[in-house]
């Protein structure tokens, strides 16, 4: 990645020498000056000016575009980037910041393009030609990084920063042990720079030692504290590997003013939508919206916020609004074909598959023969019945891409989606995949997460010790085998595997969610002791552990423990929002009822929108019977089918159930169990508001969450119920 003080010098001459007025170069200059101490409102002002008198100045547009992008206005700024690409394809700046965010946002297919083209530009510098060499090992392309990496060696490129992606090419070729040895040799003479730091965390993180990818990316932060790309490098990092205390450590760096509150409102909005917590990452995005009222990335991020919650009529509404805009302003065709193909995407995330169908009739150039474009179609062929196109053009794909493991695992991916599952074809072509690169990771990946959601845990492990070098070499395959033991009840050799290979993820929040919500569910309490303990001793002062750990104790009915840690958690991030909902919830419990209520009413006046504070403040006050016409409200405000997904179903059962309102509670039961069909406790209470509402299948219900594996007080509820329906 170019340092940007080198990117800074070289615009500035490329904007001198175009056709452009001196004075002109003088003011883009200044407005560059100005995004490089992040004065974007007045950068922004500097090129709309230029461009009032020259709508076509490629330098001003490039400038625009910046301030786009350092505000995170991804889609606007790929829009002056590709107006510019459109008009001159040789213009190595835009060709740069589509491969930055195409790479930020992961659509490998559109970095894939841009790459190809700047690679056609020829350059004589060792930081283009390492621009290229990066993205080539991101996309898996070894002899392409290699390439490039030469030539930028050849230039001047440091020579330890050349070893740590040396070592990145052995690891694509399977040349581990000189991978080690490379790295190794770069490790130890370090040039302290921020980019020798980034190159390193990279390294890390696609090996999947995800805990010193963290460290060496906020390495790289401190090195160079203005460089915006590393910034977002390591943010986007942290928050793909789940350390989302770290990211928002990155996120504080951020100063909070009027300049910076677009961009603010957007490392939210991503924070937010990885985390997950849908509802907050649409608030972002409509904060922004209301700051700038037509702006595409504010509708279309708004669009990815609202297909996850559902929101059809919202999402279609902002799509509408997305179309209005393109078609108005006469946008450039390259954007246009992009933001299509964008928007499709949502549409068939929502199943309106004639609408995606006629966006992408639209598209025409390279995205004619993209994977996201035709197997989109095929997605949408299956979808409508047209089962001989499909197959036709399943065929097609294969015929014209039968050795590349990209696309036969993008094949495998149609076969296994829920809509299509036909899971044998599927596990034909990840294995096909597989066959042709045996290392290609994504194709061992999704195979085994394909059995693991389909409930065949047996297959997936399996599977895992027919490619024992994924498990071996990567600690989250590992830890995704251990999940599969743990559902079969083997507990002590799955959390034997999870507590070998946690240690380079530790502060992966997600996959400690996810082993303890799994053996909650399993009522194995000791073992959710003793991994709360063993994260605890591994990362005692991470928040967001520290927190969840409140959150377990809290389940586990030691509230003095829970209180412990969320205030733990709240003397090192004084401002962490769910440790102080965890500490008034677990004051509830230790009995300080009225101090709870009003700490939780006083965080509802400063962040009303926040389900997990509904939700617990909504669970304290059903528990205590307290203002139920009120109560409804934030219960239902509550319900998710994300993070805390099941406690908010439960929580509103016993909200209706409380009330006497037994049909309601028989209702959203049966919606509960249907979300969760390996639950016992969803069944539990599926039978229990079944009996109360004096409504069939009451016995079914019980006998299925005692044979899910009920345990404890709820099993011999439900066992004396069962007796009374004889």
């Amino acid at each position: 990645m170019r340092h940007w003080l080198i990117l800074l010098l070289s615009l500035t001459t490329i904007f001198t020498s175009c056709s452009t007025s001196q004075n002109d170069a003088e003011t883009d200059r200044t407005g560059l000056e100005l995004i490089e101490n992040r004065k974007f409102n007045e950068a922004d002002s500097v090129f709309n000016e230029i461009l009032k008198g020259k709508p076509g100045s490629i330098p001003a547009l490039y400038g625009q575009g910046l301030v786009f992008e350092r505000q995170l206005f991804f889609y606007d700024a790929l829009k002056n980037y590709m107006t510019i690409i459109e008009n001159d394809a040789s213009y190595a700046p835009a060709l740069e910041g589509v491969m930055r965010i195409n790479g930020w946002l992961g659509l490998k297919d559109e970095l894939e393009q841009a790459a190809w083209q700047y690679g056609k530009l020829n350059f004589d510098d060792w930081s283009d030609n390492l621009i290229l060499a990066e993205t080539y090992i991101k996309l898996e392309q070894s002899e392409q990084a290699a390439k490039y990496l030469s030539r930028a060696e050849e230039m001047g490129l440091d020579g330890a920063v050349a070893d740590v992606l040396r070592a990145g090419i052995y690891r694509l070729e399977g040349k581990f042990d000189t991978a080690r040895t490379v790295f190794a040799k770069a490790l130890a003479a370090p040039t302290g720079s921020a980019l020798f730091y980034n190159e390193v965390a990279d390294f890390y993180d696609v090996s999947g030692m995800s805990d010193s990818a963290v460290t060496f990316g906020e390495k790289a932060v401190e090195a160079d504290q203005k460089n915006f790309n590393i910034f977002l490098n390591q943010f986007f990092r942290c928050l793909k590997n789940g350390y989302f205390s770290a990211a928002r450590n990155i996120m504080k760096r951020m100063e909070d003013n009027e300049d910076t509150f677009l961009l603010r409102n957007y490392l939210d909005f991503y924070y937010f939508m990885n985390r997950p917590e849908y509802y907050l990452a649409s608030i972002s995005a409509f904060k922004n919206l209301q700051k700038r009222a037509k702006n595409i990335s504010t509708f279309f991020n708004n669009v990815v916020a609202r297909v996850e919650l559902r929101d059809q009529m919202t999402t279609d509404n902002q799509i509408n609004q997305i179309i209005t805009q393109m078609d108005n302003e006469g946008y450039a065709k390259l954007f246009v074909n992009y933001m299509n193909q964008r928007l499709a995407g949502k549409l068939l995330d929502i199943r309106d598959f004639l609408r995606a169908e006629n966006i992408l009739k639209g598209i025409s150039g390279w995205r004619l023969e993209s994977r996201e474009y035709n197997l989109s179609r095929a997605y949408i062929y299956h979808n409508t019945a047209l089962f001989d196109e499909y197959n036709a053009l399943m065929d097609t794909i294969y015929n014209r891409h039968s050795t590349q493991p990209d696309w036969l695992t993008a094949m495998a991916d149609i076969y296994s989606h829920w809509t299509i599952h036909k899971y044998p074809d599927a596990e034909k072509y990840y294995r096909l995949a597989l066959k042709e690169n045996p290392r290609y990771r994504p194709a061992y990946r999704n195979l085994v997460q394909m059995y693991y959601d389909i409930k065949q845990y047996d297959k997936a492990i399996k599977i895992a010790e027919e490619y024992p070098e994924f498990v071996r070499r990567y600690p989250a395959e590992a830890i995704e085998k251990a999940f599969c033991l743990l559902e079969l009840g083997r507990y002590d050799e799955g959390l034997a595997l999870f507590e070998k290979n946690i240690v380079p993820l530790k502060g992966d929040i997600i996959l400690y969610e996810k082993v303890i919500d799994l053996l909650m569910r399993k009522y194995e309490f000791d073992r959710v002791k003793k991994t709360v303990d063993l994260m605890l001793s591994l990362c005692p002062d991470n928040p967001d552990i520290l927190v969840f750990s409140a959150v377990t104790e809290t389940d586990l009915q030691d509230y003095k423990k829970a209180l412990q840690l969320a205030e733990k958690a709240l003397e090192i991030e004084p401002n962490n929002f769910e440790a102080a909902v965890q500490k008034a919830y677990a004051e509830y419990w230790l009995g300080r009822k009225e101090a709870s209520f009003a700490a939780f009413e006083e965080m509802k006046k400063n962040n009303p929108f926040s389900q997990n504070l509904q939700l617990f403040y909504s669970m304290a006050l059903v528990d205590a019977k307290k203002d139920m016409g009120k109560t409804g409200n934030l219960v239902r405000g509550s319900i998710t089918i994300y993070r805390y997904a099941l406690k908010s179903h439960l929580n509103l059962v016993d909200y209706y159930r409380q009330t006497g309102k037994y049909d309601f509670a028989e209702q959203e039961a049966y919606n509960m169990a249907t979300l969760f069909d390996d639950h016992p406790k969803a069944f539990y209470y599926l039978g229990w508001m079944r009996f109360l509402s004096k409504k069939d299948g009451a016995r079914e219900d019980l006998q299925k969450a005692i044979k899910l594996g009920l345990k404890g007080e709820e099993l011999t509820r439900a066992r004396d119920l069962l007796k009374k329906l004889g």
